[in-house]
């Protein structure tokens, strides 16, 4: 179990370099801050394909309020994260600072190939118990997200949620989600989303809400370019909401072609900023 811990001073980094890096059945990557000194990054440079699956773990955790817990970045050829407990996570107590300069670490996923998160395989930074920070999602192919509880998420709770970015030629969600939620006084995060097609199906999600009795951040906005598509079917949604007495974000969704069958785009609150629908329309032609 590859690890680096920092309690005064700055923690090193954690470097692998593989054609192929594999963690399984329970093995974990850690970087861990405890009182002062920044976390140390995670590097991982697979050159053909990065997999975590059976519960492996890529895990940055800032325990303290007053410093910054290490990045976790992914680069080289495809990603795939399969099976429930399987997963890139990053973490920070609750109450450290919006200062960027505190907090949990980012996570960047920046590879040639695909990226698939499969049967509860997860990129996560936070979670309502702990503050999260950004992530961004760059795949030369797809991005699959399949499985109830695959997907993608910055969570926080006192604290403001981090962005989160994917970009791919194609995202395809079933029964999995991207969400930038906060259930307390923090704002929930933007979601960005740039694809040239997105297909949502089985009850699948992309949500940046302010949810729960004790909520009072407000939500976040959603925008969304597909310069080919957009479906949204059999139960799935896109969801800008708040809960409490914050505003809920809006939705912006670019695309020429915008398909929903059974399926929900929204924003709800007391003071909801709406939908906007734009539809990417030809040139005019020059005689």
């Amino acid at each position: 179990m590859p690890d680096t811990i920092s309690f005064i001073g700055n923690g090193g980094q954690v470097i692998i370099s593989a054609p192929s890096v594999s963690v399984s059945d329970g093995g974990r990557v850690e970087s861990n801050a405890f009182l002062i000194g920044r976390g140390g990054d995670i590097v991982i440079e697979a050159g053909r394909l990065f997999s975590v699956t059976s519960g492996g773990e890529i895990s940055s955790f800032n325990q303290s309020v007053f410093s910054r817990g290490g990045d976790v970045k992914v680069t080289g050829g495809s990603v795939e994260i399969s099976g429930a407990g399987s997963r890139i996570f990053s973490r920070s107590a609750q109450g450290a600072s919006n200062d960027p300069t505190i907090g949990a670490g980012n996570i960047s996923v920046d590879v040639s190939g695909q990226v698939n998160l499969l049967g509860g395989g997860q990129i996560q930074s936070g979670d309502f118990g702990f503050q999260g920070a950004e992530i961004k999602v760059i795949a030369g192919g797809p991005v699959v997200l399949s499985g109830v509880g695959s997907g993608i998420s910055s969570q926080a709770f006192s604290n403001d949620v981090g962005q989160v970015a994917i970009t791919s030629p194609t995202l395809s969600i079933d029964q999995g989600f991207v969400r930038a939620s906060t259930t307390g006084a923090g704002n929930a995060g933007t979601v960005l989303v740039d694809v040239t097609k997105l297909t949502m199906s089985n009850n699948s999600q992309i949500a940046s809400s302010s949810v729960g009795d004790a909520t009072t951040g407000a939500g976040g906005d959603i925008e969304l370019n597909a310069t080919n598509s957009v479906s949204i079917r059999s139960g799935a949604g896109i969801f800008a909401t708040a809960e409490g007495p914050g505003r809920a974000g809006s939705i912006r969704i670019t695309t020429p072609n915008f398909d929903v069958q059974n399926g929900l785009v929204t924003t709800a609150s007391a003071q909801a900023a709406g939908v906007i629908l734009q539809s990417i329309l030809p040139a005019p032609s020059c005689i």
